[in-house]
């Protein structure tokens, strides 16, 4: 689904005031957190199953051993992937070092990723399509249970998700989807709250990237999609949450 044309000027000032706010219009008594409100809650599990698949520990010992200088020194993004599967401890490698929740309180969790005042706003979905042990389909990760929910199975799935992301799917194993959920980062930030949303998509999908190939997978993040046909794959409302990045992930060629 196109979108309608817009003033292409105006859009990109637009932007550019996003990535600038002016922090001296921002007053903490003034945000959701300064009138003593009660947090909002990221509810990870509203459009999905209510069957877990519950993923294991990753074994750290023997997944991801290389240093982090040469997961750095030799990240790139990689197009072409062999038709190999991920494996369970694999797949749950990536989401651990991207998202698990290492300690949670009222307002702030801690994770692999920064996150301003811990607030934490994404929401990780992805696309399984070769995962050992996992079937295909659309799935939501809790961060706190460390397991995937099933959100839709529904036949032509992978079809319909390569042509939102410009056929750019890459025959993927996998594919991350980011969603923002803008009230939780807003409830502390208000009005300068969403230059530090796209900040912190930048962060989780690099810690992907360094994941990626440190158990040696190729890692493309995607930027490019039709947001509407995206957010509708995904079974988010596209307003109060929405896709915000995508990767895509498998198996380097030999």
């Amino acid at each position: 689904m196109k979108s309608k044309p817009q003033d292409i000027g105006a859009v990109m000032a637009d932007g550019r005031r996003i990535l600038r706010p002016e922090w001296t219009q921002w007053r903490h008594e003034d945000t959701g957190q300064g009138r003593g409100e009660k947090p909002p809650e990221t509810d990870y599990a509203y459009n999905c199953s209510e069957t877990g698949i519950a993923l294991p520990k990753p074994d750290l010992e023997s997944l991801g051993r290389k240093t982090f200088a040469e997961c750095a020194e030799n990240r790139m993004s990689i197009r072409k992937y062999s038709k190999a599967a991920l494996t369970r401890d694999e797949l749950s490698f990536l989401l651990w070092e991207t998202a698990k929740i290492k300690q949670q309180r009222n307002e702030w969790s801690r994770r692999p990723i920064p996150s301003a005042g811990g607030r934490h706003c994404l929401k990780t979905y992805i696309y399984i399509d070769r995962v050992e042990g996992i079937p295909q389909g659309i799935y939501v990760y809790l961060p706190d249970e460390h397991e995937l929910r099933l959100v839709s199975d529904e036949d032509g799935q992978k079809d319909k998700l390569c042509k939102a992301l410009y056929d750019q799917d890459f025959d993927s194993a996998v594919i991350f989807l980011w969603s923002a959920v803008p009230r939780i980062m807003e409830y502390r930030y208000s009005s300068v709250a969403h230059k530090m949303i796209a900040m912190e998509a930048g962060h989780i999908c690099q810690n992907l990237h360094l994941a990626a190939e440190a158990i040696e997978c190729g890692c493309c993040a995607i930027s490019a999609y039709y947001q509407a046909d995206v957010d509708e794959l995904v079974r988010v409302d596209g307003e109060e949450e929405f896709v915000i990045y995508a990767a895509t992930i498998g198996k380097k060629r030999e």
